[in-house]
């Protein structure tokens, strides 16, 4: 078997335990947000496609963000 040394540059981070509400925080305000985007395009015109708009938009700018920040984090 071999056995690798941790890379002295980039230390391990340190995990830390994460509750329920915190682990599901985000995934759940997402999907309320969809939900609510979806509702209000369905039930109306005008100002509810916009808001529609703005809603579902979110769930793809809060992924290119994270992903964002994970490659900024894994270059340092």
């Amino acid at each position: 078997m071999i056995h690798f040394s941790p890379d002295p540059v980039r230390p391990r981070r340190i995990m830390r335990r994460r509750t329920n509400a915190q682990v599901f925080a985000w995934p759940l305000a997402l999907a309320l947000a969809s939900l609510l985007g979806l509702i209000s395009g369905l039930t109306g015109d005008g100002i509810r496609d916009l808001i529609c708009w703005v809603l579902l938009g979110l769930v793809p700018l809060v992924i290119i963000g994270a992903l964002a920040r994970r490659r900024s984090q894994s270059n340092r």
